[in-house]
């Protein structure tokens, strides 16, 4: 038995158009959500993600802890190679390291 560890219901969706504040989100520490410089980023990132979404379909997925954002894998495709290139990985809050979160993606 895996005493001292906790498993938790983890959710992996697609990117899209409807959940791009949380794929954009997860990278801003909560500390600077009121950053000007860093809402700057996120406006970026959103307008790279939804010309990626139109022009392949698919720029990551999310991995939600019940309604919330727990981490990320983003990716870009390489068509001639039939491959995606992994951008990121990453699982922002301690409290979801080392429970699956990661593998999940």
């Amino acid at each position: 038995m895996n005493e001292g560890k906790y498993y938790v219901s983890i959710t992996v969706v697609e990117a899209s158009e409807n959940n791009l504040d949380d794929l954009c989100m997860l990278c801003v520490p909560p500390d600077r959500k009121n950053d000007p410089v860093f809402m700057k980023g996120v406006e970026l990132k959103k307008i790279w993600a939804r010309d990626m979404l139109k022009r392949w379909g698919s720029v990551a997925k999310i991995a939600y802890v019940g309604e919330s954002p727990a981490g990320l894998i983003q990716y870009t495709p390489v068509p001639d190679e039939m491959v995606v290139r992994i951008i990121c990985i990453f699982v922002p809050y301690k409290e979801h390291w080392r429970r699956g979160v990661e593998k999940s993606s």
